[in-house]
């Protein structure tokens, strides 16, 4: 039960550290779609930069979702391993 406690512990800092990943990474995301809308001289400029940030945003969020659920499945298999060596 230990070896299972201490690799569901580290499970849940590899999830951590993806939600803080995907923290930065939106962040950076809306830092640099906020200056490209700044730069807009024109309302096509404005629209360009708007549209483009909408799709890095959805691209951040869908990439940092697969990484957070991959994460998650691997910590569940890893458990469910951990507790079923051990009844065995």
């Amino acid at each position: 039960m230990i070896q299972t406690g201490v690799k569901l512990a580290d499970g849940f800092q590899a999830i951590m550290r993806e939600w803080a990943d995907y923290t930065r990474d939106a962040m950076q995301c809306n830092i640099d779609g906020l200056n490209s809308i700044m730069r807009a001289r024109t309302p096509q400029d404005l629209m360009t930069a708007q549209r483009e940030l909408m799709n890095a945003e959805v691209r951040v969020m869908l990439n940092s979702g697969v990484r957070i659920s991959e994460a998650t499945l691997r910590v569940a298999s890893d458990a469910v391993q951990s507790i079923g060596g051990r009844t065995t």
